[in-house]
């Protein structure tokens, strides 16, 4: 870099990273998310020459740059994450398009998910291992859960529910199929999230005596049903079919029992 070449001390070294590199980083990579190796990647060089400007050896550790005591360097990974999650922050409880758009985007997500509940109240475990491309707005909430933030409620958060009766498919392969891999799982909670299965039920037959086939589901979205049955559905029938205490939420027509029938005949007498 140019800037080994210059007489300047190690503290004027750290003002220019400070106050000219990162934030025309920050403009530059504004809507960009990476992980986190990512960033400390690229940002390699710049520390390599403020180490060298700091009379330290190259392959000492980044901390000792970070810390106050030398200086308070800023380097690309913290910049960027608190950049991102303090505008997302600001844009999700402000009253604008933008602060529309952004719910908009983040209900998209909910719903390739086959999250039933809102988004923002998750748990880490369940947004952090999933990436969705091309949505920056759910990729800086998950970057935020996994820096374990907490977001409070939204007013409108009951807005943000699928209305399901029973447990959610998410819940239920979760439960059922604890030695399934966790790759599996999230296909099959995805692709039944694109056939607008959200609850276990809806996959049920009215009179609750078995599962809706593949041409069904298909028919109800208004699919065509060519090739083979996919093997996600297969897996996901199996499980519900195996499934022993579904029968709670089953709404059976009950028939009324010999008094409740008497008392009727004699008030119509």
């Amino acid at each position: 870099m140019a800037i080994r070449r210059k007489h300047i001390t190690h503290a004027q070294a750290i003002y220019i990273v400070n106050t000219i590199l990162l934030p025309r980083l920050e403009y530059r990579l504004k809507i960009t998310i990476w992980e986190d190796g990512k960033y400390e990647e690229i940002f390699r060089p710049v520390m390599k020459e403020v180490k060298y400007k700091t009379r330290l050896p190259s392959n000492c550790h980044d901390n000792i740059l970070l810390h106050s005591a030398q200086g308070k360097l800023k380097n690309l990974w913290r910049n960027q994450v608190g950049a991102q999650i303090t505008e997302f922050l600001v844009t999700l409880n402000s009253k604008s398009k933008q602060a529309d758009i952004l719910k908009m985007r983040l209900k998209k997500a909910q719903l390739k998910l086959n999250i039933t509940t809102c988004i923002l109240l998750m748990e880490p475990d369940v947004t952090v291992p999933n990436k969705i491309q091309n949505n920056y707005a759910y990729n800086v909430m998950r970057k935020a859960h996994d820096y374990l933030f907490k977001f409070q409620p939204l007013a409108e958060s009951e807005e943000w529910e699928i209305q399901i009766i029973g447990p959610s498919i998410r819940n239920f392969v979760y439960q059922q199929a604890p030695k399934m891999c966790k790759k599996d799982k999230e296909l099959i909670i995805r692709k039944a999230a694109a056939f607008s299965i959200h609850g276990v039920l809806q996959l049920v037959t009215q009179d609750a005596s078995g599962t809706l086939t593949w041409l069904q589901i298909c028919d109800i979205n208004k699919r065509p049903a060519r090739g083979r049955i996919p093997r996600w559905f297969t897996l996901l029938r199996n499980l519900i079919q195996n499934a022993h205490d579904l029968e709670n939420y089953y709404i059976t027509s009950a028939k009324p029992n010999n008094k409740k029938r008497d008392s009727d005949i004699n008030e119509k007498n």
